[in-house]
């Protein structure tokens, strides 16, 4: 017996002074005049650091943090200037000497280290970034805290170190939310397998990322896949690397399926594979077995380019990421912290969208509009 279930976005829960509604609620709503007997400031200088500037999965949080920029330049007391000081992606051997002699474990994150020290060297007011390595960049985002520079991480937090705030999803809630879906759609028995970001090592092997977005969606996956005493978990494969021309995240998920032709589920928490172009023919036995209603997929991320995979049925499920706020929500946040109009919480809950086939639609329309402002129709899925 199946039967339809349907789950809602959730919904910010962070309020930004002086505005009318919740971080997410208003997203245009005008600033100017907004006044608490706050000390405001000429100039405010906000550094905003994603992980790569050849990073498509950033592109509408740049639209957001411009789109804040302007209107806070034609609304507020103070000259914003948001400047992208974020890290050389674009080549095989980025120039990182700016970063000094790193430990070996921080080579990938010393772009991100080099914009961070540029940031604090050129006596910014805030810095706003997605931490790729927390164990890596947090010495110097303390060095900045102590420096007097308000520090907002975004997407991926260093929660150990002395930020002021971070602004994303409660990953491992949605990492719940996203298994219980799935459990109920597999009739809560069965083979299920598990892909997230990694590094490759040395000897050729694989480590589970470090950073905190994976890190808190793994252990929300595993502690509520074992709250399913007959589910089995069978395999925990890597993705790694953002172009959207290599299928390597698919081939893995294909190898799983030859390994295990039982397998009944894929919990994705990085949903790369989504944004892989020709699907149907890089993934044969995924995409064949998902349109025989075999296999079941949730997954973590839905960019205007995974939409279309998404729309096909190759997600049953999707977390996404308010990522326009990483931008727009973001730089808002930074510009009252500097004025001293806003002293957030250790953590700004930006809520989360739940993207399935029946509403993609609705969603891809805010993405073509780069308007974020409304919600979107419950998710439906079939269960078992």
């Amino acid at each position: 017996m199946t039967k339809t279930s349907t789950l809602p976005c959730r919904r910010s829960n962070v309020a930004i002074a002086c505005r009318s509604a919740t971080i997410l609620g208003a997203m245009l709503a005008a600033s100017a005049g907004c006044s608490s007997g706050s000390t405001t400031r000429d100039q405010i200088h906000v550094a905003w650091v994603s992980k790569g500037r050849c990073n498509t999965f950033f592109d509408v949080s740049r639209f957001g943090a411009r789109l804040a920029e302007s209107e806070l330049a034609h609304g507020s007391e103070a000259d914003v200037d948001v400047e992208f000081l974020e890290p050389d992606d674009c080549s095989d051997e980025p120039d990182t000497s700016a970063a000094g002699d790193v430990p070996e474990e921080c080579t990938a994150a010393a772009p991100q280290m080099v914009s961070v020290r540029g940031a604090i060297d050129g006596h910014f007011d805030a810095i706003a970034i997605s931490v790729a390595n927390p164990g890596c960049l947090s010495p110097l985002l303390d060095e900045a805290v102590e420096a007097g520079i308000k520090v907002l991480t975004f997407d991926s937090d260093a929660p150990d170190s002395e930020r002021h705030t971070f602004y994303g999803i409660d990953n491992e809630a949605g990492a719940r939310v996203a298994v219980r879906a799935l459990a109920s759609m597999i009739g809560e028995r069965g083979q299920v397998a598990i892909q997230t970001s990694m590094t490759e090592t040395d000897d050729g092997t694989y480590a589970l990322s470090a950073s905190s977005s994976y890190v808190e969606r793994m252990t929300g996956i595993t502690e509520e896949l074992a709250q399913y005493p007959d589910i089995t978990t069978v395999a925990t494969v890597p993705c790694i690397g953002g172009d959207v021309t290599d299928a390597a995240c698919a081939a893995e998920l294909e190898s799983v399926l030859e390994e295990f032709p039982d397998l009944k589920g894929f919990v994705l928490a990085r949903g790369k594979v989504l944004r892989e172009i020709d699907l149907d023919t890089k993934a044969p036995d995924l995409t064949a077995r998902i349109r025989e209603g075999t296999l079941r997929t949730v997954a973590f991320d839905a960019p205007d380019d995974s939409l279309d995979n998404i729309a096909a049925g190759y997600a049953d499920l999707v977390i996404a990421q308010k990522q326009f706020g990483w931008g727009y929500d973001v730089v808002y946040l930074a510009y009252q912290m500097v004025a001293g109009e806003l002293e957030p919480a250790a953590f700004s809950d930006s809520g989360w969208y739940v993207v399935c086939p029946n509403n993609v639609s609705q969603y891809a329309t805010m993405w073509a509009e780069k308007d974020f402002r409304g919600e979107i129709e419950p998710c439906e899925y079939v269960s078992d």
